[in-house]
């Protein structure tokens, strides 16, 4: 185990930290676009053991540094999504490159209560691809896929 590896860490990949930083460099002004200042990426292995675990704001940052946001809670919303859509794929054959139409779309809950959802940035995005409502958290296609399971 490295040094600069996260407490906790028994299989730390310092190489594959160091692609995903610059991936999340590279990202920044995209992220900047929908307003986003706060992700995180973590890796885990077939164990479940942590290989890596990283932050797209920057350590030094006197607003926002100094604070590990892959360990804040958070609601689990965004944390489940891969999991639904790598469900979504396996169950219907879908490909990260099918599209879905993010729209205004609401469900009848029963009892009178009907569900509107929103995206984070309250914005529609029209026809986007899988890989694109995931990549971005987009909570309408989410919601939509979950209707279809």
């Amino acid at each position: 185990m490295r040094d600069d590896a996260p407490v906790g860490a028994t299989s730390y990949d310092l190489a594959l930290s160091k692609r995903i930083d610059a991936l999340l460099k590279n990202t920044r002004l995209q992220r900047e676009q929908y307003n986003i200042r706060d992700c995180c990426v973590v890796v885990v292995d077939g164990r479940g053991e942590l290989v890596t675990m990283n932050m797209c704001s920057d350590w030094d940052n006197p607003d926002t540094g100094k604070i590990n946001s892959c360990l804040v809670p958070r609601q689990t919303g965004s944390a489940i999504k891969p999991f639904l859509y790598l469900y979504a794929f396996k169950q219907f054959g879908l490909k990260p490159t099918d599209t879905i139409v993010d729209e205004p779309v609401q469900f009848d809950l029963g009892g009178g209560n009907l569900y509107d959802p929103k995206n984070f940035d309250l914005t529609y995005h029209g026809e986007v691809t899988y890989a694109y409502a995931l990549g971005n958290s987009l909570n309408v296609p989410a919601i939509k896929t979950l209707q279809k399971i």
